[in-house]
């Protein structure tokens, strides 16, 4: 059932240093420069060997001796290709990559009354997405990137619902561990932060494939005991993904 908005927060922060993205999405990854197209074919002998003309006519008036002709023209060497595209940068990948999370938990309300006077939370939606751009890998198989997106959480009580969403920009890492287990930090240092932020800081996960990974997370509350926004508790579990941009 869909249920009508009556109350929504908008809260726009900065995870890190970094100036925060004012676009909704991330705009599309940049590759890496690649290199020089393949190189000049060599100049092909197109002109022919020019011939010695041919002999002049003897006094006595026979022919003279036929001229020979000039060597053909050797064909310039074939072009070499250009070496491959090199990375902008060494060890840079050659493509964005995108990543995202989902959440969700339903509660039941059999006699609950509300926490702190606060409305009793039925429902619990998580959701992230961004994109890294400028990344670079390194030789341990992680990588260090600049992440640019946006979170939301949502919860519900009966008809009514409440949203906070807050876009993300700044350095982000992916830590490869024994194992094929990673570690992926794209909202920086969330130190003294809500939970909901602390959640968020490192999700771990493991390696499916090629620049392709996964994990799970939770979505935590934004311990919020106000009117405006009743977010006390309500964890929601989920899964996150990272992988090529399509």
């Amino acid at each position: 059932m869909v249920r009508p908005v009556v109350v929504v927060v908008l809260a726009v922060v900065a995870c890190s240093s970094e100036a925060v993205v004012s676009g909704p999405s991330g705009n599309a990854g940049r590759g890496g420069t690649g290199g020089a197209s393949g190189g000049q074919g060599g100049k092909g002998g197109s002109e022919a060997g020019r011939g010695a003309g041919g002999g002049r006519a003897g006094a006595s008036g026979e022919s003279g001796a036929a001229g020979e002709s000039g060597a053909a023209g050797e064909s310039g060497a074939a072009g070499e290709s250009g070496a491959a595209g090199e990375s902008g940068a060494a060890g840079a990948a050659s493509r964005a990559l995108r990543f995202s999370g989902t959440a969700t938990a339903d509660f039941d309300l059999s006699g609950a009354g509300g926490e702190s006077g606060l409305p009793p939370i039925d429902r619990v939606e998580c959701n992230f997405y961004g994109e890294l751009l400028d990344i670079v890998e390194d030789d341990a198989g992680g990588l260090s990137a600049i992440a640019i997106g946006e979170v939301y959480r949502n919860i519900y009580s009966g008809e009514q619902r409440w949203e906070f969403s807050a876009f993300i920009g700044g350095p982000a890492t992916l830590t490869a561990l024994p194992d094929d287990r990673v570690e992926f930090r794209a909202v920086g240092d969330q130190s003294g932060a809500k939970p909901f932020w602390r959640e968020l800081e490192v999700l771990s996960g493991v390696t499916i494939g090629p620049a392709s990974y996964e994990g799970e997370w939770t979505c935590a509350s934004l311990d919020l005991n106000e009117p405006g926004f009743p977010d006390v508790g309500h964890e929601a579990e989920g899964t996150w993904e990272l992988g090529p941009s399509p």
